[in-house]
């Protein structure tokens, strides 16, 4: 168990011995009553802050001392010397047998080789022309061919079928020529339209004439057939009918 006023004894005794160690202390007194605050200067120093070179670098050392220096040019020197006097340095050359060839390229043979292929990359465009402008010509010739074939089949000495959208189509039937009399001669011209089957529709006069005139031509051409063909837009034809008196 704890001795709690022995204790209390070593305490006091402590507090006792600080005091009079205090005490002793040279221009100290310790005056409880008497205690006063007392004020403290503190001044403040700014420091200066020098950058200090470091000394312990050594200074770099050359790679090449000033001696070794002027040997190395007292060597070249002499080199250049002995190349101007003729007393050149011998090179061994290493020899060639024959067997072992040295494939040369033959220029000239390569720059024509390139002009040719140049100039087939220019013929390229040229013929493809030439192709297209081979073919309208014989478009148009074939056209030309088509319109004095319709206009011969197509022109006789009462009609003559003037336009046709499509050239191939030809007249597979056409009615007798009508009876007519006329004080004096006369021409009509009439526009329609033929069907896949080859039968015309859609008539219009695009001229006129008299009444019974305009009757026979409008029946004349109710009565032609063309050839069929294999697709529904209708083909335009424009025809004249000739009335000539004799």
């Amino acid at each position: 168990m704890i001795n709690y006023p022995r204790l209390s004894l070593f305490f006091v005794l402590s507090i006792v011995l600080h005091i009079l160690l205090l005490k002793m202390i040279p221009e100290y007194n310790l005056d409880f009553k008497n205690i006063k605050p007392k004020t403290v200067k503190i001044e403040i120093l700014k420091q200066s802050i020098k950058k200090e070179k470091d000394k312990t670098k050594e200074k770099e050392k050359p790679l090449f001392s000033d001696k070794r220096i002027e040997n190395l040019k007292e060597k070249l020197r002499k080199k250049f010397n002995k190349s101007d006097s003729g007393n050149k340095e011998v090179v061994e050359v290493p020899t060639m047998t024959t067997e072992e060839k040295v494939l040369i390229p033959d220029l000239n043979n390569m720059q024509i080789l390139e002009n040719r292929h140049i100039e087939k990359q220019d013929e390229k465009p040229i013929l493809s022309e030439l192709e297209r402008v081979k073919s309208e010509i014989e478009k148009t010739n074939n056209d030309k061919a088509l319109i004095n074939e319709q206009q011969s089949f197509a022109k006789n000495d009462f009609y003559e079928i003037k336009s046709i959208t499509n050239l191939k189509r030809k007249i597979v039937y056409e009615p007798p020529k009508p009876n007519f009399s006329l004080e004096r001669g006369t021409k009509i011209t009439l526009s329609f339209k033929v069907d896949k089957y080859g039968k015309p529709f859609d008539i219009n006069l695009l001229t006129r004439s008299s009444s019974n005139v305009e009757k026979i031509a409008i029946d004349f051409v109710k009565g032609l057939r063309f050839d069929a063909v294999d697709y529904n837009k209708p083909d335009v034809v424009e025809i004249t009918l000739f009335f000539r008196v004799k």
